[in-house]
């Protein structure tokens, strides 16, 4: 058993986990191309060709202190490779958000007792607080939007959506210090939200060892296939299947089209988990026009 849950004081919490028992209060919501040369000679004529082009004598080189003029067809390139840039970190937020369905899945096909057990199937104490954050991720039903877990995909997004904007902003302008200031100003907000990514990869990934670990102790609940958890969470008179329909309830599509037809939209999304079609997530790449 991986030490993750070996021997944790009550008080000690992997720090991957988000504390659910923050308030919304605390919650904020919100390339280079590369040449290649078919052979040594080709890439000799283009050395020739760039030698030829310097400056001839040391009175034509320009002083340290000189910046090099750019023009505006270049600062827009560097735009559209911007807006590449952002298109990409939101293709990978759906693939964070399809293994974080594809572990809750896992979690939800666990009994409900054990989810919830004091101990494991050898005696060994688990950290209560631990577990209780994992049921916070996904026995919640608080919409994701407020959730302290979705904090890191929704700074991308509000990062990507700012520096889309920006970009549309200048979109006609000429004026290159207006288009230096706002390049510096989309690289920057694209910077920062690296760590973003990073963290929730770190999250997921925690959050999928301790999953696993609650799996090796599922023999300890004989008679439980995986048949039998399908149809408890098909089942939505069953601890699970109530369980698991709050947890699809607070998906992100869901949440962005809720009405009349919200409980059929629950039960089709989580119709397709139960035989793999639901995981796939496209809702952030298309969440900036």
């Amino acid at each position: 058993m991986p030490n993750i849950l070996r021997g944790l004081p009550h008080d000690i919490v992997p720090n991957f986990l988000p504390d659910v028992s923050l308030d919304s209060r605390h919650m904020r919501v919100l390339t280079r191309n590369f040449e290649v040369f078919a052979n040594v000679a080709n890439k000799q004529c283009h050395i020739t060709k760039w030698l030829a082009g310097l400056p001839k004598h040391s009175l034509q080189l320009l002083e340290p202190s000189s910046t090099p003029a750019y023009h505006t067809s270049l600062y827009q390139d560097w735009f559209f490779w911007s807006a590449t840039r952002g298109r990409l970190l939101l293709h990978k937020l759906d693939k964070y958000e399809t293994q974080h369905r594809g572990i809750g899945l896992k979690y939800h096909m666990l009994p409900y007792n054990l989810r919830h057990a004091k101990t494991h199937n050898d005696g060994v104490r688990m950290s209560q607080q631990a577990m209780a954050r994992l049921a916070g991720v996904y026995e919640t039903n608080t919409p994701y939007n407020i959730q302290l877990l979705y904090q890191d995909w929704i700074g991308v997004v509000n990062a990507v959506i700012m520096a889309a904007e920006e970009v549309q902003r200048v979109k006609r302008n000429t004026n290159t210090q207006v288009l230096g200031e706002t390049h510096e100003h989309v690289i920057s907000l694209l910077d920062s939200v690296e760590k973003n990514a990073q963290r929730i990869v770190t999250s997921l990934h925690g959050m999928e060892q301790l999953v696993e670990t609650l799996c090796s102790s599922r023999a300890a609940a004989p008679g439980k296939s995986n048949d039998e958890a399908i149809n408890r969470l098909k089942n939505e008179n069953t601890n699970e299947g109530r369980s698991i329909r709050r947890w699809v309830w607070t998906w992100p599509e869901v949440q962005a089209n809720v009405g009349s037809g919200t409980l059929a939209h629950v039960e089709e999304l989580l119709s397709k988990l139960l035989v793999g079609e639901a995981e796939m997530c496209t809702f952030w790449r298309n969440s900036v026009p």
